[in-house]
């Protein structure tokens, strides 16, 4: 949550209201600012987070794709010949391709377990962009719009929840070993569609466009 937001104290008279019961107000405008300072605040290390994953297991299959190769191609010396002649060279070329084999093997293993790690990694970043997310629509919920705004207001915190959304089904297809490129399109879309509105708030506010977090 964040945390208090910049205030301007009301000193105009109400009736007589007594000095002691002077209002506190909040400026709309700086107060989304800060909101939305915020949510690219957090927003920037988890999106890095999430690439830097993707990066580790592409890398990740490639390794498991070369073993399974070099494992399949060394198993049980199927790459030698054997000769009567040379009965010691068949021997000693078959131990070289049983060990490659198993060398393989071990990195196989070794990659797989690195591949799951960078999954769960990948899944607890999409976790907290969604919670990210969820914050910063609540945030935006608890400002006091004026009815110029309070329309587009309404339609960023609609494609936010979209958004949001959409994480949580890149999230459930993560879990379930879909790559994180089957949603990239989806994500991409709302990504700029909600551009398009924190573009539009900005302007209703009269405050300049804002640098956006951009997915990667």
């Amino acid at each position: 949550m964040l945390g208090v937001f910049p205030t301007a104290l009301s000193s105009g008279g109400d009736g007589g209201r007594p000095q002691s019961a002077i209002s506190t107000t909040v400026d709309p405008a700086r107060t989304y600012e800060a909101a939305l300072s915020q949510y690219n605040a957090d927003w920037s290390p988890l999106s890095a987070a999430i690439a830097t994953a993707t990066t580790a297991i592409r890398i990740d299959n490639e390794r498991l794709q070369s073993d399974a190769t070099i494992y399949n191609s060394n198993e049980a010396g199927v790459g030698c010949s054997f000769n009567l002649t040379h009965h010691g060279y068949f021997t000693s070329c078959a131990l070289g391709e049983d060990l490659t084999a198993q060398s393989a093997l071990d990195d196989e293993r070794a990659a797989d377990k690195a591949r799951k790690e960078d999954v769960s990694q990948q899944i607890k970043s999409v976790q907290t962009i969604e919670s990210a997310i969820g914050t910063f629509v609540q945030e935006l919920d608890g400002i006091t719009w004026p009815s110029s705004v309070a329309p587009v207001a309404s339609n960023l915190t609609q494609h936010l929840s979209q958004y949001r959304e959409a994480y949580a089904k890149a999230e459930f297809g993560l879990a379930y070993g879909q790559p994180i490129s089957a949603y990239s399109q989806s994500l991409s879309a709302l990504e700029s569609a909600t551009t398009v509105q924190l573009i539009n708030i900005a302007t209703a506010l009269h405050i300049p466009r804002p640098s956006t977090p951009t997915q990667s």
